[in-house]
């Protein structure tokens, strides 16, 4: 078995793992061979990372344009 790489959802700028704790595979379509595995997020990963995403709006980006 090749080892791939496991990717993590970024929130607020820091890798997280996911809520759920489960990972599902990214394939190469030619092949079939898993390239990687990423996190799979629920509705608290999202609604954290939207929390984070619209704090660092109010903050500081709004006021940068």
């Amino acid at each position: 078995m090749v080892e791939h790489k496991v990717w993590k959802a970024i929130i607020g700028g820091s890798a997280r793992d996911g809520s759920t704790g489960e990972l599902f595979p990214v394939h190469e379509p030619a092949t079939g061979e898993v390239l990687a595995e990423v996190v799979t997020c629920n509705e608290a990963d999202v609604d954290l990372a939207v929390a984070t995403a619209r704090r660092a709006y109010d903050e500081d980006w709004r006021w940068r344009t």
